[in-house]
């Protein structure tokens, strides 16, 4: 049984894209390592985007879910590339994003 379900998308809620690394430092780097510490079981949504930024920006992220993926602790699982949350964008932005 896995304790939770974690969604990783650095892209959300239109947060400011200087503030990215300072999420993962603060955010995902301590969850991360505290599944890995006390072997919680816990399924993790990466949106591609997400993926991509953190193997350019924190490979150390990347070697904790792979670490967490080879002890059986994590499943990884995929969502699409950007998920956007559309009520955050001008209308028209999530009309074109449908197109």
């Amino acid at each position: 049984m896995y304790l939770a379900v974690f969604h990783c998308n650095i892209q959300f809620s239109l947060l400011e894209s200087g503030r990215r690394c300072e999420i993962i430092k603060n955010s995902y780097l301590p969850l991360f390592t505290g599944l890995i510490d006390k072997n919680l079981k816990s399924n993790i949504a990466l949106t591609g985007f997400t993926a991509d930024y953190l193997r350019e920006n924190s490979p150390e992220c990347c070697v904790l879910l792979s670490e967490m993926v080879k002890r059986g602790i994590t499943e990884i699982l995929a969502t699409p590339y950007a998920h956007s949350i559309l009520p955050n964008y001008p209308p028209e932005h999530g009309v074109r994003s449908l197109q």
